[in-house]
């Protein structure tokens, strides 16, 4: 494991922020450690679509939980990608698929509570909400609390409709040849925020098909830890609809809070106001 160690003063607040990396699957996983407060209690931090933990959103958030003396664990998700950095490229071969995550999060939740952490609280943002949901799903109560920013919905006859109308290939065609087929690579096609690129049948299946659980409302409303899920009321990207709020809100364990004004990646004071629902939570 590597690291590098930056001291920053911050409001009061000494913040100790380490670069590490570890290997999983023949991959090097990177991701940024700011430590602070309690010894035993971190948050593990997860970017959305194709995204990484330099991102805007990610440091602010670091930054923002530092100052109110608690510690965070910022990861880059792979995508089939040694030492990812910076957003995923269309230039190569896709190998992601929608599940890896899960496996690379549970990574990641292992090696904090090799090094004494015992009360873990997983936050996603977008797709990597329903990552983390997905996560807590395969493995229920092996961390001690989820936040949900902005968590994907999955619907598969809007998703369908998107896609076809962006293309002259049709989705439920693509499908049938990622079912059937015995070639390593289909394409070059579109895929989630690539226009056109070839990727393995596998991608195609995991991030469009039904092999894998992608809806978060359907994968919480049934969750055994806390779940906080925050909502921006100018949400650009993702909308909530009124019977999908209602389902998860009938699980007692489940909180839903909305930020009025916020969009899509609560920028500016609206990221003040989620640290300040994600700390109130843990009081």
């Amino acid at each position: 494991m590597k690291y590098i160690l930056l001291v920053v003063c911050l409001s009061g607040s000494t913040i100790f922020a380490d670069g590490w990396q570890v290997q999983h699957d023949g991959r090097l996983l990177n991701a940024n450690f700011v430590g602070a407060g309690s010894a035993k209690q971190v948050y593990l931090i997860v970017h959305g679509t194709w995204a990484h933990h330099e991102m805007e959103i990610i440091t602010s958030l670091q930054g923002l939980l530092g100052e109110r003396n608690a510690s965070s664990l910022a990861i880059t998700l792979s995508l089939g990608v040694s030492e990812r950095s910076g957003f995923m490229s269309c230039d190569n071969p896709v190998v992601a698929t929608q599940d890896m995550a899960v496996d690379e999060i549970r990574v990641w939740v292992n090696t904090l509570r090799a090094r004494g952490f015992e009360w873990i609280t997983v936050i996603g943002h977008s797709r990597g909400s329903s990552q983390v949901a997905l996560y807590e799903h395969q493995h229920p109560g092996s961390v001690s609390a989820l936040v949900l920013l902005a968590p994907a919905v999955w619907r598969k006859d809007a998703v369908f409709t998107r896609y076809n109308a962006r293309t002259d290939h049709d989705i439920n065609t693509i499908l049938e040849e990622a079912r059937s087929t015995t070639a390593q690579l289909i394409g070059p096609y579109p895929l989630i925020n690539c226009a056109s690129v070839l990727a393995t049948p596998a991608s195609f299946l995991s991030y469009y098909g039904e092999s894998v659980e992608k809806n978060t409302p359907a994968l919480v409303q049934s969750s055994t830890v806390p779940v906080q899920i925050v909502l921006g009321s100018l949400d650009e990207v993702v909308q909530w609809s009124d019977d999908e709020l209602q389902r998860v809100k009938a699980n007692r364990f489940v909180r839903v809070d909305t930020i009025d004004g916020a969009g899509h990646f609560f920028r500016d004071l609206y990221l003040d106001d989620v640290t300040d629902l994600i700390m109130a939570a843990d009081e």
